[in-house]
């Protein structure tokens, strides 16, 4: 037996958990897919000048608003101050959030028409026709629903007729007919620019008027200029600046006539309720006048003494400061009823009182519930927008309720206190004689009454004056205005898609990764499996299996000899021919290439091989070296044939051997624990250098395992891109319970054009041989290997 000393000749060397390794790894799989990044950056750097192309311009549209504080000295002049009955302060916070209050923004998107697009095509994109829209649609009445936007198409024919396309329908109609859709009825209308757009045609957009209000209210920023001004700035981001400049300039006008119908209804009521006692009291007056007349008349009266005048003259005080305060009981009992009340329309009169605190939560409450009012025309009850106002309102009315109880004490108590002096009079009034008694009573009844009108007439021309002099809480310092275009940055557009043109790949690659199931390296072998990897062989087209025969000279003929000489180095010390037995994890991992090419490289070094086919299920040797089948393995063991009738010599290598499958046996599995399989596989051994056992997969049937008893090397075969990584744990398994001595991994099929494979050294050397003879290049066709680094 020939056992010459070969230098151990690894075609890789492996480095277990090597950083630098896989970060080199990493890098040169990125570079290996270098036409996926090429692609990749030039489909984003083409989206990206696409979006700076038809993306509109934006524009930030800007207002100034001045909101009046006395406080910093931004209140009205100080006549008007003092005509003012209706004096409250004015929180800028709170106005703030009025001036972003949905119901004030529902009323300027109705009125300016805003849940309308006007779109006409224009040379590169259809772009907006607000300012110079022939058309002007109109909702007739709030819409009952609109849930994704309606798109009409409307072309003009003339200044009195249109044709309206919705879908499938088209319609031809004059201007400003009713018409009525799911939404509701509506109208369109024409504006100035009419005669310019005869024969073309217009897109309408029709969308939810709560939808664009919400979207409003999202883009519209209100906020102070600085801390120590009263000056608000509102900005919205438009596409259409004059569409921002209309609806900035119209909030603004909106929140102020809010502001100021707000007060005029508290001054209103006011003037109602005065009004109407001073009818009842014009009655009583004149009645009391004319008792006393009536009286002095008949009883000849002419004057009484001044002890009476001193007692009429303090029950008339008396009683006027006691009316004074019965009103002011009678305007806390309407405050009570108002804030029990849920109807904002009834606000409560205020004449009379001097509380500025009370008054500044009356007007807080009539505002707000104003504001609920106005949302429930635009807005389902149970929206969560209620939950807000609903918690203010709610909050203000205890205040309101705490602060009244302890005016309406006040109050009570005065009444009761100015009732004990009226007693105290009317004792002393008693004493007076008769007639002089009644006179006295008798003026003190018209003195009351009169007092009492006067006062009332005193209180409407204060609330008459405040009302014609009602002035907003707020001005306009700049109305709406826009500057250049916000137009996005070239640049960071640019390197945004330069960015995702690298990232994008960059996922790809290692989302594939993750996901992939099959084994991609030797290296991942190695850092899942405790078994070591004796070679590996590239993968290389080929008409015959026999690579070392055909292409003698090639990248796996090398590598087949390089894992001869590696196979030396595990039984260095046997004083018989080396046993090798070969097995994969399931078929077609090149199990039967490898043990034929193996034994074609033992044989050419000059070692008496031979190869038993062992793999009676599915045998493939004999096909490979054009072998007859004949009598064979199963035919020897069952005792049909001696052992020297099973060998047969290949006629393509000196020294090469092989012992076919035989015939097929109905049980394989029980055939090989026959004695005579192991007086056959040690025979052989004394007579052959070079033993190679070819089985059928390990994972399928117990043959290789029930042979491995009997080997002295055991070759585990796994496929790049074929074998599951899961095999790898079976692996781990039988050398972890030493089920199989020996044993070593053979990473087979490895094309090294794939996934960037880093183990190519000498790749470009044994392509250039190949190719001057004629052979093909491991891995195929030039453009199959461009095709695999995407």
């Amino acid at each position: 037996m020939n056992t010459e000393n070969i230098p151990y000749a690894p075609f890789v060397d492996y480095v277990r958990d090597s950083k630098p390794a896989n970060v080199r790894n990493m890098v040169d799989k990125l570079f290996f897919h270098w036409p996926l990044f090429v692609v990749s950056l030039l489909v984003c750097a083409c989206l990206a000048f696409a979006y700076l192309k038809l993306k509109a311009p934006g524009y930030t549209v800007k207002a100034r608003l001045l909101i009046k504080d006395e406080e910093k000295g931004t209140g009205t002049e100080p006549v008007l101050q003092e005509l003012n009955m209706f004096k409250s302060s004015t929180l800028v916070e709170n106005e703030l959030e009025l001036l972003k209050s949905r119901s004030i923004m529902y009323n300027v998107v109705r009125k300016l028409g805003l849940y309308v697009d006007y779109q006409e095509h224009g040379p590169v994109r259809k772009q907006s026709a607000y300012v110079t829209s022939p058309l002007k649609v109109k909702l007739l009445t709030p819409p009952r629903i609109i849930s994704e936007p309606r798109k009409f198409e409307v072309t003009i024919l003339d200044e009195k007729s249109f044709t309206l396309k919705d879908g499938d329908i088209e319609q031809t109609l004059p201007f400003n007919t009713r018409l009525r859709n799911n939404f509701g009825p509506w109208e369109v209308g024409t504006t100035a620019t009419l005669a310019d757009y005869i024969g073309k045609t217009v897109t309408v957009i029709i969308n939810n008027p709560n939808d664009v209000t919400d979207n409003y209210l999202e883009n519209v920023t209100a906020e102070l200029v600085n801390k120590d001004a009263t000056v608000v700035e509102l900005a919205v981001k438009e596409t259409v600046p004059e569409r921002g400049q209309d609806l900035l300039n119209n909030l603004i006008k909106e929140y102020s006539n809010a502001a100021l119908d707000d007060k005029n209804k508290i001054r209103k009521s006011t003037l109602d309720f005065i009004d109407t006692r001073l009818a009842s009291l014009t009655g009583e007056l004149t009645s009391a006048e004319k008792d006393v007349e009536g009286f002095k008349s008949s009883k000849g009266i002419m004057d009484i003494s001044s002890e009476s005048n001193f007692y009429l003259e303090n029950v008339k005080n008396n009683d006027m400061k006691l009316n004074e305060v019965n009103v002011q009981l009678e305007v806390v009992n309407g405050i009570e009823r108002f804030i029990n009340s849920s109807n904002a329309d009834n606000a409560p009169a205020t004449a009379g009182i001097t509380d500025p605190g009370l008054i500044a939560l009356v007007n807080q409450l009539i505002t707000l519930k104003l504001q609920r009012t106005q949302l429930m025309e635009s807005t389902p009850e149970g929206s969560p927008v209620f939950e807000s106002i609903d918690r203010q309102i709610d909050a203000t009315r205890q205040s309101l309720r705490s602060n009244i109880r302890g005016i309406k004490s006040s109050l009570i108590s005065a009444r009761n206190q100015l009732q004990n002096f009226n007693s105290k009079f009317e004792s002393s009034i008693r004493q007076l004689p008769g007639q002089e008694r009644q006179v006295v009573t008798m003026k003190r009844q018209q003195g009351v009454k009169e007092e009492l009108y006067i006062y009332l007439l005193q209180k409407r021309e204060e609330a008459a004056v405040s009302y014609a002099t009602t002035i907003a809480e707020s001005r306009m310092v700049d109305e709406a205005y826009f500057g250049r275009p916000d137009s996005p940055v070239r640049v960071i557009v640019l390197g945004v898609a330069g960015l995702m043109g690298l990232l994008l790949p960059m996922g790809i690659i290692f989302g594939r990764d993750l996901v992939n199931n099959r084994v991609e390296s030797a290296g991942e072998i190695q850092s899942n499996s405790q078994v070591p990897v004796l070679g590996e062989l590239a993968y290389q087209q080929s008409k015959s299996p026999l690579i070392m025969q055909e292409n003698a000279r090639s990248m796996v003929a090398e590598q087949f000899r390089s894992l001869r000489t590696n196979l030396y180095y595990l039984t260095e010390h046997i004083d018989r021919g080396r046993v090798t037995l070969l097995t994969s994890g399931m078929s077609g991992e090149g199990k039967s290439f490898v043990t034929s090419n193996l034994a074609s490289a033992l044989a050419a070094s000059g070692k008496r091989t031979i190869i038993l086919e062992l793999d009676m299920r599915n045998p493939m040797i004999f096909k490979y070296f054009n072998i007859s089948p004949g009598p064979g393995i199963s035919n020897y063991l069952s005792g049909e044939v001696g052992k020297d009738a099973i060998i047969q010599a290949s006629s393509i290598q000196e020294n090469l051997y092989v012992a076919g499958a035989g015939t097929m046996p109905t049980f394989p599995s029980e055939l090989l624990e026959k004695p005579r399989m192991k007086e056959l596989i040690h025979w052989l051994s004394m007579n052959f250098d070079e033993v190679l056992i070819d089985t059928p997969p390990i994972q399928l049937v117990t043959d290789a395992m029930i042979l491995s008893r009997w080997s002295d090397v055991n070759l585990y075969i796994i496929r790049h891109h074929y074998t599951y990584k899961s095999h790898l744990k079976y692996i781990n398994q039988l050398h972890a319970e030493k089920k199989m001595k020996n044993l070593n991994i053979v990473f087979n099929g490895v094309d090294i054009t794939r996934s960037g494979y880093e183990y190519h050294h000498g790749y470009n050397y044994y392509a250039k041989q190949d190719n001057k003879q004629g052979y093909v290049s491991p891995g195929g066709s030039p453009f199959k290997d461009f095709l695999k680094r995407f």
